[in-house]
């Protein structure tokens, strides 16, 4: 994702996770902070990173892109 990508990323939009264990793993955005997104799994299904949500994965905008 590039900055002017995140700029008009709003909270609903779907994403594509791009690296760690979850690369692949389509989300849809629920929180936008700076240049921190909070993500929610679309599946329903938790994220392989291990955080005590589960469902939900605060990332950074460069580990995302715009899902087609």
């Amino acid at each position: 994702m590039t900055m002017e990508q995140l700029k008009e990323l709003k909270v609903g939009d779907m994403c594509t996770i791009i690296r760690g264990h979850d690369a692949g793993r389509l989300c849809e955005v629920a929180y936008i902070e700076g240049e921190s997104v909070l993500v929610r799994s679309a599946d329903g299904k938790r994220f392989s990173s291990l955080t005590q949500y589960g469902r939900l994965r605060l990332t950074s905008w460069r580990e995302l892109k715009l899902a087609e």
